[in-house]
């Protein structure tokens, strides 16, 4: 990101906001909590920038990607809106969600470097190797999610998705 001389006019707001929390943490913001994770309270600023844009360019694009697909899903799968309609209970709207994120994953893939050799159902990853994880694939495991090409808003285990990965 800073690969250039100088931060680039958009970024400076964001290294001061850091630099300030860095300084001065707050009790009850993302940006005071990431800075006091073991995972990110070490980051460069490059590191920091990096993450800044996830969060913004991710957040966005996810959040109406979802919002789009629930649309078409309760378009192409009737029965399901009738369920919507008729329970607006929170615990079904919040299962709906999972549902839909499973069923559209946001993310379809991400890249990894192996950091350590390993046999994962007798095939050999050697450290070093990179390798794709499909999230989208792994949503529509029928060993998992029975009927997964299909949209099942009470679907009991829809919190089981992948959409974003794992652990860090």
């Amino acid at each position: 990101f800073f690969r250039q001389e100088k931060p680039m006019k958009w970024q400076l707001p964001f290294i001061l906001l850091w630099q300030e929390k860095y300084k001065n943490p707050g009790e009850h913001d993302l940006l005071s909590a990431m800075l006091r994770s073991d995972a990110m309270s070490h980051m460069s600023p490059e590191e920091f920038m990096g993450n800044m844009i996830l969060l913004i360019i991710g957040g966005n694009d996810t959040t109406r990607n979802s919002m789009s697909s629930l649309i078409y899903a309760l378009d192409q799968f009737p029965s399901e809106r009738a369920k919507m309609e008729q329970d607006h209970s929170h615990d079904l709207a919040v299962n709906a969600m999972h549902e839909i994120i499973r069923w559209q994953t946001p993310l379809a893939h991400m890249r990894r470097n192996v950091l350590e050799d390993v046999e994962l159902e007798g095939h050999q990853i050697k450290k070093g190797d990179v390798i794709a994880l499909w999230y989208i694939s792994a949503n529509r495991d029928e060993s998992v999610f029975p009927e997964g090409d299909k949209v099942i808003v009470d679907r009991p285990n829809a919190r089981r998705h992948l959409a974003f990965g794992h652990g860090i």
